[in-house]
């Protein structure tokens, strides 16, 4: 990949999520759908006309074997998706619009303030996910979405919005776990960090257990098919950071309950990336967990302005450049996911 293709895809994508954030933005102020829904169109347009992601040829070709009436051993909901396209681009712009406009009703119905913030989140930290696992990506969307009505204890919507995730993605029935694992664990967690150490000890720990219960229920039999030992923190050094504003005085936000709740979920991805170090694909486990962070970092920036403007605009500022940051460390530097290039460019 020469360094202009690289630049120009960098140059797209940057100037691509400016717009659509900046849409949002204005649409939250002005209080107006449709500007809204432009916002999430450009989000989608760009990953129509991408041929970046890792699976993009593997998708691909599953399309044309579809097409082609051949059957395929993958879920009925990305069966039927493929079906209904009448082109690979028109799949793709259907799983975007799915993916992105799924995400956004799950920021609508927390009711936080800086839908642009949470918009900015979603966008750096799970479109890359998107362009290579585009059906667990979908998945994890719907089981965003059923988050929300987890938190306003709709149990039923929430298990129907799993159910709709696991048409993309049979992962996603896994997530129906968490009113057990809520209910008697998660809700009595006082302190995160403690409880995180806590839980990713059990994950490296539980893995006999874990493949136990796999290999009894017949069931996610992939997921333990190579079981070793890979020890590294460096995925560390980008999930925590977002928490450094909470950490630094987290007795400040013991009143904020919504708060609480996201972060609860949002610490799973570490104790998750520990189990994915013995069990491999474990680790995507935690993607349904990451979204969780595009309403905490809003909730964050709002206790901050709420003790001075200079406080809250220096929080904003702090996460519009982590958030660019992350993209060209994850993105542009260790090109996770394959999302450069954009496209197969002729220079």
């Amino acid at each position: 990949m020469s360094f202009l293709s690289k630049a120009v895809s960098f140059l797209i994508y940057f100037t691509a999520a400016a717009v659509s954030v900046l849409l949002i933005k204005r649409a939250e102020k002005k209080k107006s759908k449709i500007l809204a829904a432009f916002g999430i169109l450009v989000a989608v347009l760009l990953a129509t006309f991408r041929e970046s992601g890792i699976d993009f040829p593997t998708y691909h070709h599953i399309y044309d074997h579809i097409h082609a009436g051949g059957a395929y051993p993958i879920e009925w909901g990305w069966i039927v998706l493929n079906r209904v396209a009448p082109s690979y681009k028109a799949m793709l712009f259907l799983a975007a619009l799915i993916f992105y406009g799924v995400s956004y009703i799950a920021i609508h119905r927390f009711d936080a303030r800086y839908r642009w913030m949470s918009w900015l989140v979603i966008l750096s930290t799970c479109t890359g996910f998107f362009y290579n696992g585009t059906r667990q990506a979908i998945a994890s969307a719907f089981v965003f979405l059923g988050i929300s009505y987890f938190y306003k204890k709709k149990y039923i919507y929430f298990a129907v919005s799993v159910a709709l995730g696991a048409l993309f993605h049979k992962s996603a029935w896994i997530m129906l776990l968490l009113l057990p694992l809520y209910w008697f664990v998660m809700k009595r967690v006082k302190k995160l960090m403690l409880s995180t150490v806590i839980m990713s000890v059990i994950a490296l720990f539980s893995v006999p257990i874990v493949v136990f219960a796999v290999r009894k229920m017949g069931i996610f039999l992939g997921y333990i098919e190579n079981i070793s030992f890979n020890f590294s923190l460096m995925f560390l050094l980008y999930t925590l950071p977002p928490l450094l504003l909470y950490a630094w005085k987290p007795s400040e936000f013991k009143e904020n309950k919504m708060l609480h709740f996201c972060l609860i979920f949002y610490i799973m991805v570490i104790p998750m990336q520990f189990l994915g170090m013995r069990i491999t694909f474990a680790d995507r486990i935690m993607l349904y967990f990451r979204p969780m962070l595009a309403i905490a970092i809003p909730l964050i920036i709002e206790h901050y302005e709420a003790k001075s403007r200079i406080k809250g605009k220096n929080a904003k500022v702090f996460y519009v450049f982590w958030f660019i940051f992350y993209h060209i460390m994850m993105g542009v530097l260790l090109n996770e996911n394959g999302m450069y290039p954009y496209m197969n460019f002729s220079f």
